[in-house]
C-alpha cells in the first residue's frame, strides 16, 4: 500500500466513523460552526483522544476548503470552530494484577480472553485483533505475532522488527483453548453463515472485530469495575507489572525470522 493509499484510508475512516454519524444529514451549505463545535465536544466526551479529534478536524477542514475552491460553499466553517487543544500525554498508567482481575471479572464472557491476552502479552490492539489460530502452537506453548488488523479491517504484516514469538503462560494456554472450544461451538451453530478467516477474536459470524467496538466495550468494563479510565494502549503496558508481581517465569521474545536465533527476556521477573 502506497503512502497516498494509506492517507486515503485514514481520511475515509475518520469520515465514516467520526464525521458522518453526526453531520451526515446536514447539507454542506447549511453547516454551521456551532454544529462542528458540538461534533468535537461529542467525540471528546465519547473518550476519543484530543489528538484524534484534531485529526478529525484536519480531515473536515481540508474537505471544506476543497468545497470552497469548487464554490460549493462560501466559507470553511470548520476554520471558524475552535479545534481541540493538543495535550501532552502523561506517564503511562498501568493496571495492577488486582485491577486486571477486577477488569476480567467485570467483562462479558466473550471479551475475557481478549482482555487478558492483551494484558499478559503486551501486544498492541491491532496485533491482538489480527491473531489467527495458526499463530498458536499449543504443543510448544507459543504465540506468534506476525500481522495487524487495521481500522479498515484489513490484515497487514507489521515491520520485521515487530514480528515476534512469545511463550504463553499456563493461564493463557488454558484460556485460549477454552476460547477455541467455545468458538467451535458457535461456528457449528452458525453454519454456512460463518466466515472462515481463522481469527481468534472475531464477531459471532467470524468477521474481524472493529477497533471502535473493542474500545467501547473496554471502556464499559472499566466503568463497571470502577477502575481508572486508562486507554486500551495503556492496558498492554500492564504486562511487565503483572509478570513481576506474580513472579512468573521469564517471557522470552523471539524473532520469527530464521536469521535471528538469540533470545532475550521481554520482561523482568524480579520482584
Amino acid at each position: 500500500m502506497t503512502k497516498e493509499e494509506r492517507t486515503h484510508e485514514v481520511y475515509a475512516y475518520h469520515v465514516r466513523a467520526h464525521i458522518l454519524p453526526t453531520l451526515g444529514r446536514i447539507r454542506l451549505d447549511r453547516l454551521e460552526p456551532d454544529q462542528v463545535q458540538r461534533l468535537y465536544a461529542r467525540l471528546q466526551q465519547s473518550g476519543l483522544a484530543p489528538k484524534t479529534v484534531r485529526n478529525v478536524h484536519g480531515v473536515l477542514s481540508s474537505a471544506l476548503s476543497q468545497a470552497v475552491e469548487w464554490r460549493i460553499v462560501g466559507q470553511n466553517v470548520a476554520s471558524l470552530a475552535k479545534r481541540p487543544r493538543a495535550t501532552r500525554r502523561k506517564g503511562v498508567r498501568t493496571l495492577s494484577p488486582d485491577e486486571v482481575r477486577r477488569l476480567w471479572a467485570a467483562a462479558n464472557p466473550r471479551w475475557k480472553t481478549l482482555l487478558l491476552v492483551t494484558a499478559l502479552t503486551g501486544a498492541r490492539q491491532g496485533e491482538v485483533l489480527g491473531l489467527q489460530w495458526s499463530d498458536v502452537d499449543f504443543a510448544r506453548g507459543t504465540l506468534t505475532i506476525q500481522r495487524q488488523l487495521q481500522r479498515s479491517k484489513r490484515l497487514k504484516e507489521p515491520k520485521e522488527d515487530s514480528r515476534r514469538t512469545l511463550d504463553l503462560t499456563a493461564i493463557e494456554r488454558e484460556l485460549l483453548a477454552e476460547h477455541q472450544r467455545q468458538q467451535g461451538e458457535l461456528r457449528r451453530a452458525v453454519g454456512a453463515a460463518w466466515e472462515s478467516r481463522d481469527l481468534i477474536f472475531c464477531t459471532d459470524l467470524g468477521r474481524p472485530l472493529g477497533h471502535r467496538v473493542v474500545f467501547r466495550e473496554y471502556k464499559k468494563f472499566l466503568r463497571r469495575a470502577e477502575l481508572p479510565d486508562i486507554s486500551f494502549h495503556d492496558l498492554r503496558h500492564s504486562n511487565a507489572t503483572i509478570l513481576a508481581a506474580a513472579a512468573c517465569r521469564s517471557r522470552w521474545s523471539r524473532s520469527v525470522s530464521a536469521t535471528r536465533t538469540s533470545r532475550r527476556p521481554s520482561s523482568s521477573t524480579s520482584m
